[in-house]
């Protein structure tokens, strides 16, 4: 893939995203676009070194004084990402984001499942200490269904990381 292709499925993939943000309205803790377009945006840091040039001082009353040595520093700048890496940024958030929830919702039906004596369970409802409201449930059902319809999703993804590593002219 070509950095030219790498920038076109980049922007094809990000209007996609954020038509069905526009679509859906996740709630702010599930919409994980801005933080990766954010990331995008601040660019890569990159080490800028500056040196200073050797010089003769001179002063009027003390006279010529030796050579200072050359002073250096290094500072962080930032550089814009590739289209290559705009794409791999954004599948990976995309794989971590959608991906890998599922796939840790089967891991603990596969667990608890395992566990029990009955093949009755059914959902897992998890909450925290500031509510009595479930904040996410698992349903086993809900899950099998996600876990069909990730799939095609995860197929893309592999595909389109395996075009990433095949550079083009």
């Amino acid at each position: 893939m070509t950095e030219d292709e790498a920038e076109a499925a980049y922007q094809d993939l990000l209007k996609i995203l954020r038509d069905r943000r526009s679509a859906v309205q996740p709630s702010s803790r599930d919409d994980f676009l801005p933080a990766i377009e954010t990331e995008i945006a601040l660019g890569k840091p990159v080490t800028v070194s500056i040196k200073v040039k050797e010089e003769k001082t001179s002063d009027p009353v003390a006279g010529d004084r030796g050579v200072t040595s050359p002073g250096k520093a290094e500072f962080i700048g930032r550089d814009e990402y590739s289209g290559r890496e705009k794409l791999k940024i954004l599948l990976d958030g995309l794989e971590l984001a959608t991906l890998a929830p599922t796939k840790m919702a089967v891991t603990i039906i596969v667990k608890l499942s395992s566990l029990s004596e009955k093949d009755t369970w059914k959902s897992m409802d998890f909450g925290d200490d500031q509510t009595s409201n479930p904040t996410r449930s698992i349903v086993s059902d809900d899950i099998a269904g996600a876990t069909r319809s990730i799939e095609t999703l995860r197929k893309l993804v592999a595909e389109l990381r395996s075009e990433l590593a095949t550079t083009g002219s």
